[in-house]
């Protein structure tokens, strides 16, 4: 009975042991199938515990005798070695279990193919494994190289760091040129593009992360002065100014080496928002035309910029500068109605400005009578209060009209009654006295 009852327990145990690999393919047991299914009972039990030191037994077994068993042998066989890396303490011992994880994945590409997606998971062991080893940079760029050559678009996102560092190393090594390098970054920035367009907020963020990554590294190991963008990428932008890719890199590396005032950059940057419209990209040309007073197109790309803001601070701060930019022309009246919308999308400090406005206006909205001559102060004031600005709101009061100037003009009943200020602000405010 007890043996009928082990008989039948063991059974169970093989079928639950490899009813995964079943699902995925018929297995091959090679030449000592019995004893196969066993071992591999005992290894994928040992796998679900974690106890990977047993594991390692059966596995070194099924690879001598079973090596074609299946794909799950080799799934479970580097969850094994990358659990002993995990858990050994000698250095010696971790060296075997890295090597040997890593030949899982080249193991199972040998005999079950679907070599680009098992190489972009090894990518994801080797370099971590092995780039401390000396003469690493031989033997894992080839294989990044490959990973990234049949996988494209598809490479995982820290290969493709992976991928630039190792570039940066050949390059440190004297077996790369600048030209050879701003190729392969040219290969992987278009790979970080593809992937960063329609991705959910998690990869967008993981291939922001890497652009980022990428950039500097790119920075680190190449020169790039403002020269460099110009004789390098102005020439292949020039013979194709659509080229959106080649435009926002030009655009990127001329800011990081602050060659902003460059014709170049201005042209590299129309060339992004017009095909792909941006609230950042808008801001930044927009700036570039206020510094060389082309108020005009400043004007009018602040205003492109408002109709993709993405929130009411946003469209505020960009009324702000539209609102400033009318301000040095002179056109008060249009910089106020600017500082109005700003104020309305939740700005309450354009009020200030406004007030500044008014108070800068004294010369310009005088009279021959004192009282009406300083509504200008009490116009500014009324905007201070407006938000909440105590100390400007002090400095607006210094300006009324004083008790003795209303009374000589008779107009002491008028106090605490509207009056318009007239000239260019034409607002209507409380009379007070200083």
């Amino acid at each position: 009975m007890m043996i009928m009852r082990a008989h039948v327990m063991l059974t169970l145990a093989l079928l639950l042991g490899f009813s995964g690999l079943i699902k995925a393919q018929a297995p091959n047991w090679g030449s000592q199938a019995a004893e196969a299914q066993e071992k591999y009972a005992l290894f994928s039990d040992n796998v679900k515990l974690k106890d990977f030191k047993s594991a390692a037994v059966p596995l070194s077994w099924l690879l001598k005798n079973a090596p074609e068993l299946g794909k799950d042998l080799y799934v479970k066989g580097r969850q094994t070695y990358e659990g002993l890396v995990d858990q050994t303490k000698d250095p010696k011992q971790l060296v075997v279990y890295q090597d040997s994880a890593l030949a899982m994945y080249d193991l199972q590409a040998k005999y079950f193919k679907e070599e680009a997606e098992v190489l972009n998971r090894k990518g994801l062991k080797a370099y971590p494994y092995l780039s401390s080893r000396p003469n690493s940079v031989d033997q894992l760029f080839p294989l990044y190289e490959k990973i990234v050559a049949l996988n494209k678009e598809a490479t995982y996102s820290p290969n493709i760091q992976y991928y630039m560092d190792l570039i940066c190393k050949k390059k440190s090594a004297g077996t790369f040129t600048d030209e050879q390098v701003l190729a392969k970054f040219d290969e992987i920035s278009s790979i970080i593009d593809k992937n960063s367009s329609g991705a959910d907020a998690s990869k967008q963020q993981n291939w922001a992360q890497a652009r980022t990554y990428v950039d500097q590294m790119l920075q680190s190991c190449v020169k790039i002065d403002c020269n460099f963008v110009k004789n390098q990428l102005g020439p292949k932008f020039k013979q194709n100014p659509t080229d959106v890719a080649m435009a926002k890199k030009i655009f990127g590396l001329m800011a990081t080496g602050k060659c902003t005032e460059d014709p170049l950059f201005l042209e590299a940057g129309e060339a992004m928002v017009k095909a792909e419209p941006s609230y950042g990209v808008y801001r930044v040309l927009a700036k570039i035309q206020e510094s060389g007073k082309n108020y005009d197109k400043a004007s009018a790309y602040y205003e492109e910029s408002i109709k993709y803001a993405s929130s009411p601070s946003e469209k505020a701060e960009s009324y702000i500068e539209i609102a400033q930019v009318h301000d040095r022309k002179g056109a008060n009246q249009s910089a106020r109605n600017y500082y109005l919308k700003a104020a309305e999308s939740g700005k309450t400090a354009a009020y200030t400005a406004i007030g500044n406005l008014y108070l800068s206006s004294h010369k310009e909205c005088t009279d021959s009578n004192p009282v009406k001559a300083k509504l200008w102060a009490i116009a500014a004031y009324e905007m201070y209060q407006k938000a909440g600005d105590k100390a400007n709101m002090a400095k607006a009061r210094q300006y009324f009209p004083t008790a003795e100037e209303i009374f000589t003009h008779g107009m002491t009943e008028q106090i605490g009654k509207q009056m318009s200020t007239g000239c260019w602000i034409n607002e209507t405010v409380t009379l007070q006295k200083k």
